[in-house]
């Protein structure tokens, strides 16, 4: 029988030698080391192997490290020895932003909140008794009632980046659910699923989310209180208007997995659409999607802040990128120009969505299989 690699004995890495005749014929011990490297790279999962080609691409790392610290900061923002965000002091003269080092002010932190849910109340209570009344002063300057903007964008980004993460997963669950299902079954099915698709895209995002938070903001103007949580509904919105691009994104790719072999073998065995869905599809199309999600949540912050900027979003005392810009336009003005209520929250969302692109481009080409491996610049 012809040599073969199953049978072929184990080197000291655990790898199997390649045959003889193999090795022979394509100069020895050189093709060894490929063969090694070969069956070490075939073992490594997908996702092992994106990691590494992300972590060589470097704006990419770079972008991901700068997510995780503003992720972390915005997580921990009750703890952080910030000023409130809410704390107004009104004074004659909005004091300019000062450098740390000369910063004077003498005030003393109060714990003037919202309505907070109970993780960041336990937050808050830590904060005090770490640091007691200290806190920063203006170092980025104050609004016109007197608040201190670094505590409005730490926690302005908090709530941005929780509402882009909310919708985004949101759109996830129903986009590839609904696109890869849709590909899956075919034919009639199929074509009424897209063509409900091309009906939600037809309709103004706008409206939709009007008349959404309209009927939320009903009974509470009525009866005086909320029948469904004003947020959750937001964030529904915002995942069912950006789940129509997932899904559409999700069926090409499924399309053409489709009548790959391993679909084809589990549906002659009689498996269901479900468990093919599950087993299958949805691990092959699992790259695609994270990439996709990435390049989302730049366009759900965009469109958060939008509609805090109009009104229909964030609800003041509650702050976000949308409300700090909506601020900073507001004191623009031909008399004096106030540039750090505008140009501090404007570089602050500037940098999270360029990083959220840099991001999803370094995450399309390290799970793009058939890309080359190469160092980025």
């Amino acid at each position: 029988m012809a040599d073969d690699t199953r049978s072929a004995p184990r080197d000291a890495a655990g790898t199997r030698e390649t045959p003889r005749a193999f090795r022979d014929g394509l100069g020895g011990r050189d093709v060894d080391a490929l063969w090694i490297e070969a069956q070490r790279e075939r073992g490594a999962p997908v996702s092992q192997r994106a990691w590494q080609r992300l972590k060589r691409n470097r704006p990419a790392w770079f972008a991901w490290c700068f997510l995780c610290v503003v992720g972390i900061a915005s997580l921990l923002a009750p703890l952080l020895p910030l000023p409130s965000p809410k704390t107004m002091r009104l004074t004659d003269r909005r004091p300019v932003p000062v450098w740390p080092w000369l910063d004077k002010s003498k005030t003393e932190f109060q714990a003037d909140y919202w309505e907070l849910n109970p993780v960041d109340a336990a937050l808050v209570q830590v904060r005090t008794k770490l640091y007691g009344k200290f806190q920063t002063g203006p170092w980025l300057g104050t609004d016109a009632r007197g608040r201190d903007l670094l505590a409005r964008i730490v926690w302005g980004s908090r709530k941005s980046l929780f509402t882009a993460i909310a919708a985004a997963a949101i759109s996830l669950g129903i986009g590839v659910t609904w696109g890869a299902w849709a590909a899956l079954k075919g034919g009639r099915t199929d074509r009424w699923m897209m063509r409900f698709v091309d009906v939600l895209y037809s309709l103004p995002f706008v409206f939709l989310v009007i008349t959404a938070l309209a009927l939320v903001d009903a009974p509470r103007a009525n009866l005086g209180e909320e029948l469904v949580d004003r947020e959750l509904v937001f964030f529904v919105v915002l995942g069912a208007v950006f789940w129509l691009t997932m899904a559409r994104v999700i069926r090409g790719q499924v399309l053409a997995l489709k009548s790959s072999d391993f679909v084809l073998a589990s549906r002659a065995m009689g498996a269901s659409t479900g468990w093919i869905l599950r087993r299958h599809v949805l691990p092959n199309v699992f790259g695609t999607a994270i990439v996709y999600l990435t390049l989302t949540l730049p366009s759900v912050m965009l469109a958060e802040a939008f509609l805090s900027y109009l009104g229909l979003g964030v609800q003041a005392p509650e702050v976000s990128f949308g409300l700090l810009l909506a601020d900073g336009v507001d004191a623009i003005n031909a008399i004096h120009v106030e540039w750090w209520l505008f140009a501090f929250p404007a570089t602050a969302m500037a940098s999270v969505l360029l990083a959220l692109f840099v991001l999803g481009d370094g995450l399309r080409d390290a799970f793009d299989v058939r890309a080359k491996e190469r160092t980025a610049p």
